[in-house]
């Protein structure tokens, strides 16, 4: 779908996800929403690339007018579920944006009320079956994927270093497996005890890189108490990142996907008692099958 200046569209966000997958669409489709509110993750990510954009004061004022409210479908706040409900109450078409493959139905639920868009968009085959077994009474849409076909050419620019790099990719896993601490410093500490396991030289770069909406103070203290060196990433693009590691791992972060892309050699660090990989890319090697 590429939206003509006749139809007046309101983007809303705060997830990372979906905000770089809707924000490369507009590039992609060299199209703009006439209004945005942005919090979060997503306000960085499109102003990055839209700088001049007047960001609205609020859901109301950014619906207002609109024929089209296009939301992200984040976890982290209830703004985009919240511009669903207005939207709904208003009469006005809504879409939501799925960037990953797990927690559909949910991702629509607060306070135990559900509320679907008119439609939904999806970016890769795996998501859009998935979705249509969920959704069976939704408009469920194909879109291209133009995020990770950006991701993938601004990866292959960068090479890799002459001391090889190790890449740990963090993400809020959001529960802890009835282990009564956090999913991902599980994740973190089971890759630490099993780090052989990838084959790696005498000689190479630990480098550890944050979540968008995560803080640097989370995981320091964590690390520090390891022993590891390690190299914190706060400042390189994801891109970058990425093009330079020759070993990428994280739980099921989606710049995983982007590293299967790449052909990079690719691991999840989900531990045995973490629920089943949801990524769909038999690329992706999982630390707790390795031998």
């Amino acid at each position: 779908m590429i939206f003509d200046k006749s139809i007046s569209v309101a983007l809303i966000a705060n997830d990372a996800g979906s905000a770089n997958l809707l924000t490369h669409f507009f590039i992609g489709t060299n199209t703009q929403p006439a209004k945005v509110f942005m919090v979060g993750p997503a306000k960085k990510i499109w102003k990055n690339y839209f700088p001049d954009t007047l960001i609205s004061n609020s859901i109301k004022e950014a619906i207002s007018g609109c024929s089209i409210v296009i939301t992200a479908t984040g976890w982290q706040t209830d703004i985009e579920h919240e511009a669903r409900i207005l939207a709904q109450g208003m009469g006005i078409h809504c879409i939501a944006c799925l960037d990953h493959w797990v927690n559909y139905k949910e991702r629509f639920i607060r306070n135990c009320e559900l509320v679907l868009p008119d439609e939904i968009w999806v970016f890769d085959d795996y998501a859009m079956s998935l979705a249509s077994l969920i959704f069976p009474d939704t408009k469920i849409f194909l879109q291209q994927n133009f995020y990770i076909e950006h991701m993938v050419n601004m990866a292959k620019v960068e090479k890799e270093p002459n001391i090889p790099e190790l890449l740990y990719l963090s993400e809020p896993m959001r529960n802890d497996w009835g282990k009564n601490i956090q999913g991902e410093f599980q994740a973190l500490d089971y890759f630490l005890q099993n780090i052989e396991k990838i084959g790696l030289p005498r000689e190479y770069n630990f480098i550890f890189r944050l979540h968008p909406s995560e803080n640097i103070n989370k995981y320091k203290k964590f690390l520090d108490e390891r022993g590891i060196e390690y190299i914190f990433d706060v400042n390189t693009s994801i891109s970058t990142a990425l093009g330079r590691a020759s070993w990428i791992v994280g739980c099921q972060t989606y710049a995983l996907v982007i590293a299967c892309e790449l052909e990079k050699e690719v691991f999840s660090s989900l531990p045995p008692q973490a629920p089943k990989l949801s990524l769909p890319y038999k690329e992706i090697q999982q630390l707790r099958n390795l031998q």
